[in-house]
Protein backbone atom coordinates (compact mmCIF):
# COMPACT_ATOMS: atom_id res chain seq x y z
CA UNK A 1 0.00 0.00 0.00
CA UNK A 2 1.58 3.16 -1.19
CA UNK A 3 -0.97 5.31 0.63
CA UNK A 4 -0.48 5.02 4.37
CA UNK A 5 -2.12 7.10 7.08
CA UNK A 6 -5.06 8.52 5.11
CA UNK A 7 -8.41 7.38 3.80
CA UNK A 8 -9.43 10.39 1.77
CA UNK A 9 -12.03 10.11 -0.96
CA UNK A 10 -9.33 9.74 -3.59
CA UNK A 11 -7.99 6.70 -1.75
CA UNK A 12 -11.41 5.04 -1.68
CA UNK A 13 -11.88 5.79 -5.37
CA UNK A 14 -8.54 4.22 -6.18
CA UNK A 15 -9.50 1.06 -4.34
CA UNK A 16 -12.81 0.72 -6.17
CA UNK A 17 -11.16 1.40 -9.49
CA UNK A 18 -8.61 -1.33 -8.82
CA UNK A 19 -11.28 -4.00 -8.62
CA UNK A 20 -12.37 -4.36 -12.23
CA UNK A 21 -12.64 -8.15 -12.53
CA UNK A 22 -16.03 -9.62 -13.60
CA UNK A 23 -16.81 -11.65 -10.47
CA UNK A 24 -19.96 -10.54 -8.61
CA UNK A 25 -19.86 -8.99 -5.13
CA UNK A 26 -19.76 -11.47 -2.26
CA UNK A 27 -23.01 -11.76 -0.25
CA UNK A 28 -21.71 -11.85 3.28
CA UNK A 29 -25.00 -12.78 4.91
CA UNK A 30 -26.46 -15.14 2.32
CA UNK A 31 -29.72 -14.25 0.57
CA UNK A 32 -30.66 -10.71 1.51
CA UNK A 33 -27.43 -10.19 3.44
CA UNK A 34 -25.09 -7.25 2.89
CA UNK A 35 -22.67 -7.52 0.00
CA UNK A 36 -19.38 -5.87 -0.77
CA UNK A 37 -17.10 -5.50 -3.73
CA UNK A 38 -13.82 -4.40 -2.18
CA UNK A 39 -13.76 -4.55 1.64
CA UNK A 40 -12.71 -1.53 3.74
CA UNK A 41 -13.69 1.11 1.17
CA UNK A 42 -14.59 4.30 3.10
CA UNK A 43 -13.28 2.80 6.33
CA UNK A 44 -14.06 4.99 9.37
CA UNK A 45 -13.37 4.81 13.10
CA UNK A 46 -16.52 4.17 15.14
CA UNK A 47 -15.20 5.35 18.52
CA UNK A 48 -16.24 1.95 19.87
CA UNK A 49 -13.66 0.25 22.08
CA UNK A 50 -13.21 -1.94 25.14
CA UNK A 51 -10.40 -2.40 27.61
CA UNK A 52 -9.46 -6.08 27.74
CA UNK A 53 -8.05 -5.95 31.25
CA UNK A 54 -4.76 -7.44 30.12
CA UNK A 55 -1.35 -6.33 31.32
CA UNK A 56 0.50 -3.71 29.29
CA UNK A 57 1.95 -5.02 26.01
CA UNK A 58 0.16 -8.38 26.38
CA UNK A 59 -2.99 -8.12 24.20
CA UNK A 60 -2.35 -9.61 20.78
CA UNK A 61 -4.75 -11.40 18.40
CA UNK A 62 -8.48 -11.23 17.65
CA UNK A 63 -10.95 -13.41 15.76
CA UNK A 64 -14.76 -13.64 15.61
CA UNK A 65 -17.60 -16.08 15.08
CA UNK A 66 -19.69 -16.18 11.85
CA UNK A 67 -22.65 -14.28 13.35
CA UNK A 68 -20.41 -11.42 14.39
CA UNK A 69 -21.72 -11.29 17.96
CA UNK A 70 -18.64 -12.79 19.59
CA UNK A 71 -14.98 -11.84 19.54
CA UNK A 72 -12.09 -13.85 20.92
CA UNK A 73 -8.89 -12.11 22.01
CA UNK A 74 -5.66 -13.70 23.21
CA UNK A 75 -2.65 -12.30 24.97
CA UNK A 76 1.00 -13.05 24.31
CA UNK A 77 0.92 -15.51 27.21
CA UNK A 78 -1.68 -18.23 27.83
CA UNK A 79 -5.04 -16.42 28.09
CA UNK A 80 -7.87 -16.41 25.52
CA UNK A 81 -10.97 -14.30 26.23
CA UNK A 82 -14.47 -14.54 24.73
CA UNK A 83 -16.53 -11.34 24.45
CA UNK A 84 -20.25 -11.20 23.55
CA UNK A 85 -22.05 -8.13 22.22
CA UNK A 86 -24.50 -6.77 19.66
CA UNK A 87 -22.64 -6.23 16.36
CA UNK A 88 -21.72 -2.59 15.91
CA UNK A 89 -21.74 -1.78 19.62
CA UNK A 90 -18.39 -3.06 20.80
CA UNK A 91 -18.34 -0.74 23.82
CA UNK A 92 -21.22 -2.76 25.30
CA UNK A 93 -19.36 -6.11 25.09
CA UNK A 94 -19.09 -8.35 28.14
CA UNK A 95 -16.50 -11.03 28.78
CA UNK A 96 -18.30 -14.39 28.83
CA UNK A 97 -15.48 -16.95 29.01
CA UNK A 98 -11.73 -17.33 29.47
CA UNK A 99 -9.53 -20.32 28.70
CA UNK A 100 -5.87 -21.06 29.35
CA UNK A 101 -3.97 -22.06 26.22
CA UNK A 102 -0.46 -23.42 25.75
CA UNK A 103 2.89 -21.72 25.50
CA UNK A 104 3.10 -18.22 24.06
CA UNK A 105 -0.03 -17.39 22.04
CA UNK A 106 0.63 -15.49 18.82
CA UNK A 107 -2.40 -16.16 16.57
CA UNK A 108 -5.46 -18.33 16.13
CA UNK A 109 -8.15 -19.52 13.70
CA UNK A 110 -11.34 -21.64 13.62
CA UNK A 111 -12.32 -24.71 11.66
CA UNK A 112 -15.54 -24.53 9.62
CA UNK A 113 -18.03 -25.27 12.42
CA UNK A 114 -16.44 -23.73 15.50
CA UNK A 115 -15.58 -27.04 17.19
CA UNK A 116 -11.81 -26.57 16.85
CA UNK A 117 -9.72 -23.54 17.69
CA UNK A 118 -6.14 -23.61 16.40
CA UNK A 119 -3.62 -21.55 18.36
CA UNK A 120 -0.19 -20.70 16.98
CA UNK A 121 2.80 -20.36 19.29
CA UNK A 122 5.90 -18.43 18.31
CA UNK A 123 8.22 -20.46 20.53
CA UNK A 124 9.03 -23.42 18.30
CA UNK A 125 6.55 -22.43 15.57
CA UNK A 126 3.89 -24.78 16.92
CA UNK A 127 0.15 -24.99 16.33
CA UNK A 128 -2.06 -26.32 19.14
CA UNK A 129 -5.68 -27.45 18.87
CA UNK A 130 -8.51 -26.82 21.31
CA UNK A 131 -11.61 -29.01 20.79
CA UNK A 132 -14.92 -27.39 21.81
CA UNK A 133 -17.95 -29.49 22.77
CA UNK A 134 -20.24 -26.54 21.94
CA UNK A 135 -19.35 -24.59 18.77
CA UNK A 136 -17.83 -21.15 19.38
CA UNK A 137 -18.38 -21.49 23.15
CA UNK A 138 -14.95 -21.01 24.66
CA UNK A 139 -16.14 -22.24 28.06
CA UNK A 140 -16.44 -25.75 26.55
CA UNK A 141 -12.90 -25.82 25.12
CA UNK A 142 -10.55 -28.60 26.15
CA UNK A 143 -7.47 -27.40 28.00
CA UNK A 144 -3.90 -28.47 27.28
CA UNK A 145 -4.21 -31.34 29.78
CA UNK A 146 -7.08 -33.00 27.87
CA UNK A 147 -6.39 -35.85 25.44
CA UNK A 148 -8.24 -33.96 22.70
CA UNK A 149 -5.69 -31.16 22.90
CA UNK A 150 -2.61 -32.01 20.87
CA UNK A 151 0.50 -30.24 19.62
CA UNK A 152 1.71 -30.15 16.02
CA UNK A 153 4.75 -28.64 14.40
CA UNK A 154 4.43 -26.10 11.58
CA UNK A 155 7.82 -24.68 10.72
CA UNK A 156 8.04 -22.68 7.53
CA UNK A 157 11.60 -21.51 7.93
CA UNK A 158 10.16 -18.19 9.09
CA UNK A 159 11.70 -15.68 11.47
CA UNK A 160 8.80 -15.82 13.96
CA UNK A 161 5.43 -17.52 13.42
CA UNK A 162 2.48 -15.15 13.82
CA UNK A 163 -1.15 -15.72 12.71
CA UNK A 164 -2.88 -18.87 11.47
CA UNK A 165 -6.00 -19.35 9.29
CA UNK A 166 -7.70 -22.06 7.19
CA UNK A 167 -9.50 -21.96 3.88
CA UNK A 168 -13.21 -22.77 3.77
CA UNK A 169 -12.87 -26.57 3.64
CA UNK A 170 -9.75 -27.12 5.76
CA UNK A 171 -7.54 -28.34 2.93
CA UNK A 172 -5.22 -25.34 3.19
CA UNK A 173 -3.64 -23.75 6.24
CA UNK A 174 -1.97 -20.33 6.17
CA UNK A 175 0.56 -18.86 8.59
CA UNK A 176 2.06 -15.39 8.68
CA UNK A 177 5.56 -14.54 9.83
CA UNK A 178 7.35 -11.47 11.11
CA UNK A 179 9.46 -11.51 7.92
CA UNK A 180 6.45 -10.03 6.00
CA UNK A 181 5.59 -13.30 4.27
CA UNK A 182 2.41 -15.38 4.23
CA UNK A 183 2.75 -19.15 3.75
CA UNK A 184 0.18 -21.59 2.33
CA UNK A 185 0.29 -25.34 3.03
CA UNK A 186 -1.90 -28.07 1.56
CA UNK A 187 -3.35 -30.58 4.07
CA UNK A 188 -4.25 -34.15 3.08
CA UNK A 189 -6.81 -34.34 5.91
CA UNK A 190 -9.12 -31.38 6.49
CA UNK A 191 -8.28 -29.27 9.56
CA UNK A 192 -5.42 -31.53 10.58
CA UNK A 193 -2.17 -29.54 10.82
CA UNK A 194 -0.24 -32.81 11.15
CA UNK A 195 -1.02 -33.61 7.49
CA UNK A 196 0.26 -30.32 6.06
CA UNK A 197 2.85 -30.44 3.31
CA UNK A 198 6.44 -30.45 4.52
CA UNK A 199 7.19 -27.10 2.90
CA UNK A 200 5.00 -24.17 1.78
CA UNK A 201 3.05 -24.74 -1.43
CA UNK A 202 2.82 -20.98 -1.97
CA UNK A 203 4.49 -17.92 -0.44
CA UNK A 204 3.26 -14.33 -0.70
CA UNK A 205 5.16 -11.17 0.30
CA UNK A 206 2.52 -8.94 1.88
CA UNK A 207 4.50 -5.69 1.67
CA UNK A 208 4.02 -4.81 5.35
CA UNK A 209 6.88 -2.62 6.54
CA UNK A 210 6.39 -2.89 10.30
CA UNK A 211 6.55 -6.16 12.24
CA UNK A 212 3.90 -8.27 10.51
CA UNK A 213 1.24 -9.58 12.86
CA UNK A 214 -2.19 -11.01 12.16
CA UNK A 215 -4.18 -11.47 8.94
CA UNK A 216 -7.76 -12.22 7.97
CA UNK A 217 -9.45 -13.61 4.83
CA UNK A 218 -12.96 -12.73 3.67
CA UNK A 219 -15.24 -15.82 3.76
CA UNK A 220 -15.09 -16.22 -0.02
CA UNK A 221 -11.28 -16.32 -0.02
CA UNK A 222 -11.07 -13.50 -2.56
CA UNK A 223 -9.68 -10.81 -0.26
CA UNK A 224 -6.96 -10.81 2.36
CA UNK A 225 -6.26 -8.21 5.04
CA UNK A 226 -2.78 -8.14 6.61
CA UNK A 227 -1.45 -5.98 9.44
CA UNK A 228 1.72 -4.82 11.18
CA UNK A 229 2.67 -3.01 14.36
CA UNK A 230 2.96 0.37 12.59
CA UNK A 231 -0.90 0.41 12.61
CA UNK A 232 -1.02 -0.32 8.87
CA UNK A 233 -3.48 -2.76 7.32
CA UNK A 234 -3.16 -3.80 3.69
CA UNK A 235 -5.92 -5.15 1.46
CA UNK A 236 -5.02 -7.77 -1.16
CA UNK A 237 -7.21 -9.33 -3.86
CA UNK A 238 -6.92 -12.98 -4.96
CA UNK A 239 -7.92 -13.74 -8.55
CA UNK A 240 -8.36 -17.40 -7.52
CA UNK A 241 -10.04 -17.95 -4.17
CA UNK A 242 -7.69 -19.11 -1.40
CA UNK A 243 -4.65 -19.25 -3.72
CA UNK A 244 -2.18 -16.68 -2.38
CA UNK A 245 0.01 -17.07 -5.46
CA UNK A 246 -2.73 -15.07 -7.25
CA UNK A 247 -2.82 -12.27 -4.64
CA UNK A 248 -2.16 -8.65 -5.55
CA UNK A 249 -2.07 -5.49 -3.44
CA UNK A 250 -5.00 -3.05 -3.55
CA UNK A 251 -4.60 -0.38 -0.87
CA UNK A 252 -3.53 0.39 2.68
CA UNK A 253 -4.96 2.16 5.71
CA UNK A 254 -3.35 3.42 8.88
CA UNK A 255 -5.65 2.63 11.79
CA UNK A 256 -3.71 4.94 14.10
CA UNK A 257 -4.42 7.88 11.83
CA UNK A 258 -8.05 6.92 11.26
CA UNK A 259 -8.65 6.67 14.99
CA UNK A 260 -6.98 9.99 15.73
CA UNK A 261 -4.26 8.21 17.65
CA UNK A 262 -6.67 6.19 19.81
CA UNK A 263 -5.13 2.94 18.53
CA UNK A 264 -1.37 2.39 18.63
CA UNK A 265 0.94 -0.63 18.29
CA UNK A 266 -1.50 -2.72 16.24
CA UNK A 267 -1.04 -6.41 17.02
CA UNK A 268 -4.21 -8.13 15.76
CA UNK A 269 -6.85 -7.53 13.13
CA UNK A 270 -10.12 -9.26 12.22
CA UNK A 271 -12.56 -8.46 9.40
CA UNK A 272 -16.31 -9.16 9.83
CA UNK A 273 -17.88 -9.00 6.36
CA UNK A 274 -21.40 -9.84 7.60
CA UNK A 275 -21.61 -6.58 9.54
CA UNK A 276 -18.88 -4.74 7.59
CA UNK A 277 -16.68 -4.18 10.61
CA UNK A 278 -12.93 -4.28 11.21
CA UNK A 279 -11.44 -4.83 14.66
CA UNK A 280 -7.93 -3.93 15.73
CA UNK A 281 -6.03 -4.76 18.94
CA UNK A 282 -3.88 -2.12 20.63
CA UNK A 283 -1.12 -4.13 22.29
CA UNK A 284 0.33 -1.28 24.35
CA UNK A 285 -2.75 -0.49 26.46
CA UNK A 286 -4.74 -3.69 25.91
CA UNK A 287 -7.71 -2.27 24.00
CA UNK A 288 -9.89 -3.53 21.15
CA UNK A 289 -11.14 -0.94 18.64
CA UNK A 290 -13.93 -1.02 16.02
CA UNK A 291 -13.94 0.41 12.49
CA UNK A 292 -16.64 0.11 9.80
CA UNK A 293 -17.08 0.63 6.09
CA UNK A 294 -19.98 1.29 3.69
CA UNK A 295 -21.18 -1.22 1.08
Amino acid sequence: MAIVGSIAGSVASAIVGANTDPKPPFSAGGAGGPSYDTPLVNLVYDSEQINLGMAANQAFGVIGNPAGDKLYVHDIGTEIQEWSFTPGTLSGATETATVVAAGTNIGFGWNDDGTKLFVSENVGDDIWTHVLSTPYDLSTAATRTDETYYRTRMSAGTSVLQGVEWNDDGTKIYVSASNHNLYEFDCSVAYDPDTASASPDNTYATGQTGVQRDFSFTPDGLYLVTSSNDETVRVHELSTAWDISTASFLASYNLGTLSGGALANLSGVYIDTVNQLLYGVDRTVGELHQFSWAA
